[in-house]
């Protein structure tokens, strides 16, 4: 267990720049970085529909270490190792030994809380306050004894890291009124959600801009849980094939064993209640999402996988010895072959560093960069505000986005951002990125410049953009997985 804890955390830490920033983690890294402290937490309040907690964490982390990839995956890094002593606490406290070392084997080297212990964004923090939640909830059933200040207190971070905890909150509450309620005191657990609700009153101004959450970008919602089930146990890198089905199939008996087996009353009540909050969570956005096409957030889906593991190393654990030994090596197969292809197989996407340098490396004064790919624009400006130092002018070819949220909160925001303009000199998020040129502009602001970068995805941006034939002439084109860089030069005309 030792070698697997110590393993688990130096994954989660080396390396960290070896994948370049997604632009999930450049769009937050400009929303929080690079600004003073006010101006990070209203552009958050104003871009981020979750609580700011994790986002101030990450502007101290950026302000202490600078602007990198470390100091952007350093925090999830820290909350992904810290979980792992969580888990040990909570599988020794409730189950036997054999059962924690398997259950925190499994855990620490597990390739998709590692990639998510190495991706910028709150889902390990939130991750590890759930689990603190479930702990104490817990413990309070096992002794009949509920242990109100600890609770109170994960539950209100757990909440200003990310709403979702409400949604484990309510699923404990439905645990608790029909099927423990004569375990904890139900005037102590009311007053315990009073304490927590008004703690959180300050969140209410999210209610008024709307509140969604991360989305997978699947088209068969239909399969989504069985596709996360299949992530949360090999990784995102590996797919379904003949290997892995029966790996996933193995590992569904070993959960189906940790569920219905019985060793005493006290362990089945922590096996339901594990198995129920793992049930609920992800059920509840899946079902909303087939029905009125809600977001789909994974962050749930986290915590229901990591009590998927623990049930699994129950079922585990009534292994022989010789059985466990053979569970214990195809598992470190299996989780060594999708380490591997994390690690060491080239990415699908283009590697926007590389975009980057080799802008950088030509790079005249009076050049641009057109950028006609939203998803390689984001990272781009991350490198290009915090690599070398060197700032190229760039812009987003799009249409300026239409205004679709509440007028009346538009106006309220309006106002704090003058207020604080005029009182502190804070500038403060206002609306698109400014640096959007409608089709209509780019063709004056082009002809600005001596040299066009243009950066596009998978099509002929060149030949379908007319003005660029007009005014420039094509002097090369390289290309990056999918994406092309083609370098401009403007003609006499």
């Amino acid at each position: 267990m030792y070698l697997a804890v110590f393993s688990g955390i130096i994954l989660r830490f080396v390396l960290p720049g070896l994948k370049p920033v997604s632009p999930q983690e450049a769009s937050f890294a400009g929303m929080v970085t690079g600004k003073g402290f006010l101006e990070a937490f209203f552009t958050s309040l104003a871009v981020n529909p979750q609580p700011p907690l994790f986002d101030m964490m990450t502007w101290i982390a950026t302000s202490v270490f600078g602007v990198s990839e470390f100091s952007l995956r350093f925090l999830p890094a820290v909350f992904g190792s810290a979980a792992i002593f969580v888990v040990q606490k909570m599988t020794r406290s409730f189950y036997s030994e054999r059962v924690s070392i398997l259950a925190v084997s499994l855990f620490a080297l597990n390739p998709f809380l590692i990639y998510l212990s190495r991706s910028c964004g709150s889902a390990s923090l939130f991750m590890l306050t759930s689990l603190m939640i479930v702990y104490y909830f817990m413990l309070s059933v096992k002794y009949n004894s509920f242990v109100m200040g600890p609770f109170i207190f994960w539950s209100i971070i757990g909440i200003y890291t990310h709403f979702n905890t409400v949604l484990l909150l309510a699923a404990l509450n439905v645990v608790l009124f029909f099927r423990y309620k004569e375990e904890i005191r139900i005037n102590l657990w009311i007053r315990s959600q009073i304490y927590i609700s008004l703690a959180c009153l300050p969140l209410f101004v999210y209610l008024l801009k709307g509140v969604s959450a991360g989305v997978y970008p699947w088209e068969n919602f239909a399969m989504l849980p069985l596709i996360f089930y299949k992530q949360m146990l090999l990784g995102p890198d590996l797919g379904f094939n003949f290997v892995t089905v029966p790996f996933l199939l193995a590992a569904s008996f070993f959960l189906l064993v940790g569920i219905v087996t019985l060793r005493n009353m006290k362990e089945k009540r922590m096996t339901d209640i594990m198995t129920i909050i793992a049930a609920i969570l992800p059920a509840v956005p899946w079902i909303e999402e087939i029905v009125r096409k809600q977001p789909y957030g994974p962050q749930l889906m986290v915590l229901s996988g990591v009590l998927l593991l623990i049930l699994i190393a129950v079922g585990a654990s009534h292994l022989s010895r010789d059985g466990t030994v053979l569970f214990s090596v195809i598992t470190v197969i299996f989780y060594a072959w999708a380490a591997f292809v994390y690690f060491y197989q080239p990415a699908d996407a283009a590697d926007v560093r590389k975009i980057y340098s080799a802008v950088s490396s030509q790079y005249r004064d009076n050049d641009v960069v057109f950028n006609a790919d939203p998803s390689i624009y984001v990272p781009f400006q991350f490198y290009n505000t915090n690599l070398n130092g060197k700032k190229i002018p760039d812009r987003l070819l799009s249409a300026v986005p239409e205004f679709k949220g509440n007028r009346m909160v538009r106006e309220m925001w309006r106002g704090i951002k003058g207020f604080l303009s005029e009182k502190t000199g804070t500038r403060v998020y206002a609306g698109y990125d400014a640096n959007i040129l409608a089709d209509n502009e780019a063709e004056t602001e082009a002809q600005k410049y001596s040299r066009l970068w243009l950066v596009s995805g998978g099509v002929d941006t060149v030949g379908n953009i007319t003005w660029l034939k007009k005014h420039f002439r094509e002097v090369s084109e390289r290309n990056f997985s999918g994406v092309s860089l083609t370098l401009l030069e403007k003609t006499s005309r």
